[in-house]
């Protein structure tokens, strides 16, 4: 899965992804840029919408619609974040999963997580949390699964974007993400974020392994290395090395 951070300011008009999550917050939907932007784009018809499906931006609210090519992408994923001063940035991972998790279902290959404005300081975390997100929502362990069942996701491009489009004025300069210091913060980010994630897949496998295949621990072990990769399939061998060893 790969992870982008763009520099520069996005419009929903160009932003080309197949869904679009945009966090927001509780009772904030009319002083919302992109908000604006979309209902003007859809003829006027989301205030309506959102009163049908009473979203408000509560915290365990989400609501998707198809934009029918009105703009650059094909879905956009509403997403609550509960008030504004409830927020806290662990939050991001859970935001970033609820978001991947309604988009999978439509065999989504890529998508943009538009997150509330955030401090230059937060970016290597907020990457943290967003890769550890789209990670984990995204993964199944479906070896001994069959028919239906087995439709493993197929999202590869996530596309983290600081804040609103549209939100930002033009005269407001670039992205938080766009000094090296950031950039390099937000690659270490990513790069712990999917070291986290491998390691609590790991632990979802070896419960499996315990529960389903006490005596097939071998077979077990290296199916879930190979769905998992190289570095998180090293960390269920650790992890499984570990439980046998009674340590």
């Amino acid at each position: 899965m790969q992870f982008t951070f763009p520099t520069e300011t996005q419009e929903l008009a160009t932003l080309r992804v197949d869904a679009c999550a945009l966090i927001l917050f509780e009772g904030e939907q009319s002083d919302s840029p992109v908000l604006r932007a979309l209902n003007q784009a859809l003829s006027g018809i989301l205030p309506g919408l959102l009163e049908d499906e009473q979203f408000t931006g509560k915290k365990n609210q989400s609501f998707s619609l198809h934009t029918h090519g009105k703009v650059g992408t094909n879905r956009v994923l509403l997403v609550g974040a509960g008030k504004r001063k409830d927020f806290q940035l662990n939050d991001v991972r859970l935001l970033t999963a609820r978001a991947v998790r309604m988009a999978n279902p439509s065999r989504t290959r890529s998508i943009g997580i538009v997150l509330p404005g955030l401090e230059p300081q937060q970016a290597e975390l907020v990457a943290q949390y967003v890769s550890e997100g789209a990670v984990l929502a995204s993964y199944q362990f479906d070896k001994y699964w069959t028919g239906e069942r087995k439709k493993p996701a197929v999202l590869a491009d996530v596309v983290v974007l600081p804040a609103v489009p549209g939100a930002i004025p033009a005269d407001a300069g670039t992205s938080p993400w766009a000094d090296a210091g950031a950039k390099a913060a937000l690659q270490r980010g990513v790069v712990r974020g999917q070291a986290v994630a491998g390691l609590a897949q790991a632990g979802q496998a070896i419960d499996l392994l315990q529960q389903l295949a006490p005596g097939r621990a071998s077979e077990v072990a290296d199916a879930v290395a190979n769905s998992l990769g190289v570095a998180a399939g090293a960390c269920f061998a650790a992890a499984l090395g570990a439980i046998q060893s009674g340590r």
